[in-house]
């Protein structure tokens, strides 16, 4: 009994493997030999059959395409919309139940759905769900569907530890923060979102540090209608590479260049919150304010879970003639602003929106977060005099002939974040 119990255990954690694998495999398209040879490495093999292993890995990937057809008819929804870690799952299990005779069907029932809980397949995982995905992850390359009449937007965000995010942060940050900023550039845009790619570099293959990863990818897939349709997955230093794309109506994406003289710089919500939620996670909260619980949370929230701007896209294609989106500093992209559209740009510091967090700290701290501090993932917009302006957009300074950017309040320190700075 002690040798059949042993046996149960050591496959219980083959198909654990195999799980992470087919996962990886299934992302990357990487060579199974690798895969195996990455696992060992990374990972106690000395209770692990490794045979059995090996079959499921090579067996599954073999048949893969005649699995997923004898399971496909019982599905509650088209097999596309099936998140990775749910395909392979039943990948795996449909393979066992055909293949593997020796094992009692409701062996291999009962541990799936131990495998499911653990790695959290379930419904809310749609990463390639949409009419816009035509092929998703699991081929070579992402087929999309575009809208008739429109263009597509790209853009690509790379996020690496302790530059972009504190050294141990959840990965369930890392994602939302990762996807957030990313998308945020197609809000700048006045685009629509369409779908992302995702390549992710570890130092080690680490199961809990990818599901929770899976569920801040899983959130803000729903969160953005950003659907996952491919990417990468290798070793090395922590980073995160997002490549987001968009559309919007043919010739009407939104620049920098298009500001005009007399044009107000206005501002979407309330700025400096980001900067001062880094300052709170990384201990460097230097203000006399005492926060409450909530206010703590909702400034950690805006450093971690940047909310980017993409309901706007219909009104700023509609009135706005130049947008970028706050990633280094209001003073540092209004620059950017000001430079490409050939103008300066006058601010007044005592028009700048804040939230309730931070309405009672020290304004020169307040104007130091607002000013340079970055990371806020709002929008910064040219909005011709005589348009009228909705809530949450509120007009900050105006652009004029010239060149540079002038304001009443200059922040101690840098003006912007530095992306080559020490």
């Amino acid at each position: 009994m002690g040798s059949v119990n042993t046996l149960a255990a050591q496959r219980r954690k083959a198909r654990h493997f195999a799980l992470q694998g087919l996962y990886q495999w299934s992302m990357t398209q990487a060579n199974l030999a690798e895969i195996e040879a990455e696992f060992r490495v990374d990972n106690d093999f000395s209770h692990v059959d490794g045979d059995y292993y090996r079959a499921l890995l090579t067996g599954v990937v073999e048949r893969a395409e005649a699995l997923d057809h004898s399971f496909a008819p019982l599905l509650d929804r088209p097999l596309d919309e099936l998140d990775p870690v749910e395909r392979a799952l039943l990948r795996l299990g449909a393979f066992e139940l055909q293949e593997r005779i020796d094992v009692p069907y409701r062996v291999v029932i009962n541990e799936a759905v131990a495998l499911a809980k653990k790695f959290g397949a379930t419904d809310s995982f749609r990463y390639g769900a949409g009419p816009q995905v035509t092929l998703g992850v699991g081929d070579d390359a992402a087929v999309l569907n575009l809208p008739p009449n429109t263009e597509l937007v790209v853009s690509t965000d790379a996020l690496v530890e302790g530059t972009h995010f504190p050294e141990l942060t959840l990965p369930e940050h890392i994602a939302t923060r990762a996807i957030g900023t990313a998308t945020s550039d197609l809000a700048a845009m006045a685009a629509e979102p369409l779908a992302m790619t995702i390549a992710l570099t570890l130092p080690s293959a680490d199961e809990l540090w990818l599901h929770s990863f899976s569920q801040g990818l899983a959130k803000t897939v729903q969160q953005f209608s950003l659907p996952l349709v491919g990417g990468d997955l290798t070793r090395g230093p922590l980073s995160v590479t997002v490549t987001v794309n968009g559309t919007v109506p043919a010739g009407r994406a939104l620049g920098r260049g298009g500001a005009r003289p007399g044009d107000r710089l206005c501002v979407t919500h309330t700025l400096g919150d980001a900067a001062a939620g880094l300052a709170l996670v990384s201990g460097l909260w230097d203000s006399d304010h005492t926060l409450t619980s909530e206010q703590e949370q909702f400034l950690e929230d805006r450093f971690y879970q940047p909310t980017p701007r993409l309901d706007w896209a219909g009104w700023l294609r509609d009135n706005a003639t130049a947008a970028i989106d706050i990633s280094d500093g209001l003073l540092a992209d209004v620059g950017h602003l000001a430079r490409a559209s050939g103008l300066g740009c006058r601010l007044d510091s005592s028009c700048l929106p804040f939230s309730a967090a931070l309405a009672t700290v020290n304004r020169g701290q307040r104007l130091d977060w607002a000013l340079a501090g970055g990371d806020d993932y709002e929008l910064a917009v040219a909005v011709p005099v005589g348009v009228e302006l909705p809530a949450h957009l509120t007009p900050v300074g105006e652009f004029v002939s010239g060149d540079g950017v002038e304001c009443d309040y200059m922040p101690g320190g840098q003006s912007g974040y530095d992306h080559f700075g020490a």
